[in-house]
C-alpha cells in the first residue's frame, strides 16, 4: 500500500479524503466527486474544477511523479484541507 505525507510544522500530514457520496464536495474537471483530490499550480489552482479526484493512493502517487508541479490536499489538525505542492513524501522518499 502507498503511503503519503507531507511534514508541516513538526507535525505528519495524511491526505484527505472526500467521500464520493457527500454532495456538498465539488466535482472535479471530470465531473467525478469524492477521492483525493490533486490540484495543478499556478492560475486557479485551488478551484475544484480543476482538480482531479482518484479513489487509491496509487493512482495519486503516479500522478504526482508524472506532475511535479501538482499538489494534493492533506487534512490539517486545524481544520480544512489544505494544498501543498512541496516536500510531499512518497513512499519514504521526496517526490
Amino acid at each position: 500500500m502507498t503511503k503519503i505525507t507531507v511534514d508541516w510544522k513538526g507535525v505528519t500530514l495524511e491526505p484527505h479524503w472526500y467521500a464520493p457520496n457527500d454532495v456538498k464536495t465539488k466535482v472535479d474537471r471530470f465531473g467525478k466527486r469524492g477521492g483525493y483530490r490533486v490540484h495543478p499550480a499556478g492560475d486557479g489552482h485551488n478551484v475544484s474544477g480543476n482538480a482531479v479526484f482518484y479513489r487509491s493512493l496509487e493512482d495519486v502517487a503516479q500522478h504526482l511523479i508524472a506532475c511535479p508541479d501538482w499538489g494534493l490536499r492533506f487534512k490539517t489538525p486545524a481544520g480544512a484541507a489544505n494544498i501543498f505542492y512541496d516536500d510531499i513524501i512518497i513512499d519514504g522518499k521526496p517526490r
